[in-house]
């Protein structure tokens, strides 16, 4: 993503590739402007291919900055390379472990005191909610003076590595890591682990889960087994945990004197006198033979048999360690999966499912939807048919059904005004029945069902009794009665709506000498209760309908 030569943000010079991984690079760099060294670190999408918004990028960053702690590099600038992210992090006078290692293991004294560091910049990581999931020797600097080895860990506070480690990392890759999932602390906690073996035992080792050095004091030995169990939850929980127990079992050799040998970085640089390096010296210069002596050149050739077998057995023993390490590796490499849909499942069926193809179920919200019932998977990501690693994560988010929503009161008002009225707060008008009625104009509501104030939820449907206006008779002048010749009789009527649909027109009904005519008319639900007064002249009956349906007729007595 960045090329040698190439400047970024008119300030930054890239100098020297160091880590290259799927959609993420390490660049050493150099700051024009104030002469100092940097680290470059360019990316450009997660997982997916999706780009972080630029918000979220700078988010990040500021989540270290520069001097917050002496073990995590700060970040100092966040600059765009056409459509890639380049973190840029300060730099000091430091060579990179990776750089260090090849030249021979460390000293006891000189691996605690960079694992101390190292531990100390995860426990400010991990206690701010942030991970690495990159751990690897080259994003570790190590430095020495003043008698003692300092370590500062690169390319802290960047999004998560898309797919698999880069050959580069793996071997310091936890096996949840290698198989494609989320970075955890306790992944950091493994990378940990193997960096420290590697530095115990030489040159980078494959990162075995449960192997620790077998020439190492015991505190050292188990420290490390814990930090490279297979399981996640058999480790330490976060660098907080992994530095109390290091400072309690090995801080006092990490505290013996101790320097670094740095290599390309500062070639020729005198160590001063006396001081302990923490890689093996080099072999001293041989000697003038004393006088008479022959020397080296002057002894006699042994015999070419020796020679040629040490010739055939060298490259072998030199090569065989990694191509088993590496066959290792790739018989628990992760294989190519296809996701398999789980929208509209509930999320223990979604969870088996993932389970059957080795793959990960990670709920990430939930939402309001009156479309798919309470619990089931709305949407999930990768869609359906993409081919990911195994042990991959799919997040879903879960419906929680339909809102619950109050009825508004609409009776009186107008058709269209009614709907509008509902449609505002999500439900339906349905017209179930339709009565004439002196009192409520044409084409408005009459009663609905349920009524106002009722909870009902996202998206139900409001049935509704719509008038015809007056009956076509109520123009014609009234027969003349004389009401005085007939007593009054008036009593309450009171009904509860029986179990059925769930909405049902109730309508009452008075015949006496006046005539007959409707003095109830409503819709509503089972369950409700009616109470009713009503009045005739003279002998009075009182019919109650419930869907048309006469279900009670009794004689009106009393006053």
């Amino acid at each position: 993503m960045l090329d040698q030569g190439q400047l970024v943000g008119e300030r930054y010079q890239v100098q020297g590739l160091l880590l290259d991984e799927p959609g993420f690079a390490c660049r050493e760099g150099k700051d024009l402007r104030e002469g100092g060294s940097v680290l470059l670190v360019a990316f450009r999408a997660l997982g997916n291919g999706v780009r972080l918004p630029s918000d979220d990028v700078r988010r990040m960053a500021n989540a270290v900055r520069p001097g917050a702690n002496a073990h995590v590099a700060g970040v100092v600038a966040v600059e765009t390379v056409g459509s890639d992210y380049v973190v840029v992090y300060g730099r000091g006078d430091d060579e990179f472990l990776s750089d260090v290692l090849p030249a021979s293991r460390l000293t006891s004294q000189a691996a605690c005191a960079v694992a101390m560091d190292v531990a100390r910049g995860l426990a400010y990581l991990h206690s701010r909610g942030l991970v690495h999931g990159r751990l690897a020797p080259p994003l570790i600097g190590v430095q020495s003076g003043g008698g003692r080895v300092r370590a500062v860990i690169y390319g802290a506070g960047l999004p998560p590595s898309a797919g698999a480690p880069s050959p580069m990392t793996a071997p310091f890759s936890a096996p949840e890591r290698r198989r494609g999932a989320d970075p955890l602390p306790q992944s950091d906690v493994f990378s940990f682990g193997a960096i420290f073996r590697s530095m115990l035992t030489g040159a980078p080792t494959p990162a075995v889960p449960g192997a620790s050095p077998t020439d190492e004091p015991s505190a050292v030995a188990r420290v490390l087994r814990r930090c490279m169990a297979p399981k996640v939850e058999e480790r330490f929980a976060n660098g907080g945990d992994l530095l109390g127990v290091l400072e309690r079992e090995v801080g006092a050799l990490a505290a013996a004197p101790a320097v670094v040998r740095l290599g390309r970085r500062h070639a020729g640089v005198r160590l001063p006198k006396g001081e302990q390096t923490i890689v093996a010296a080099a072999p001293a210069k041989p000697r003038d033979p004393p006088p008479g002596r022959p020397n080296a050149s002057q002894k006699k050739v042994g015999h070419p048999i020796p020679s040629f077998v040490i010739a055939l057995i060298l490259p072998l023993v030199i090569l065989l360690p990694p191509f088993i390490a590496y066959m290792r590796w790739t018989r628990t490499a992760p294989v190519n999966v296809t996701v398999p849909r789980v929208v509209g499942k509930t999320v223990d069926q979604a969870g088996e499912i993932l389970e059957a193809r080795g793959l990960r179920l990670a709920v990430v919200d939930q939402v309001y939807d009156p479309e798919i019932p309470e619990g089931q998977i709305v949407w999930a990501q990768p869609a359906p048919g993409r081919i990911v690693r195994e042990g991959r994560q799919i997040r879903v988010r879960v419906s929680r059904g339909a809102r619950a929503i109050a009825t508004p009161d609409i009776t009186r008002l107008n058709i269209e005004t009614a709907t509008k009225r509902l449609a505002e707060v999500g439900l339906k008008a349905e017209v179930k029945w339709r009565s004439h009625s002196e009192a409520v104009a044409e084409d408005a509501v009459i009663s609905q069902s349920p009524s106002g104030g009722r909870r009902v939820r996202e998206g139900d449907t409001v049935a509704l009794l719509l008038s015809d206006g007056p009956p076509e008779d109520a123009t014609e002048p009234s027969p003349v009665v004389d009401t005085e010749a007939f007593p009054k009789r008036s009593a309450t009527v009171e009904f509860d709506v029986p179990s059925g649909d769930q909405c049902q027109r109730v309508r009452i009904r008075v015949i006496d000498e006046l005539g007959e005519r409707t003095v109830y008319d409503g819709l509503h639900e089972p369950g409700d209760h009616i109470e009713q007064t009503v009045s005739g002249s003279g002998e009075t009956r009182v019919l109650v309908l419930l869907d048309e349906q006469m279900i009670e007729d009794r004689e009106l007595r009393g006053q």
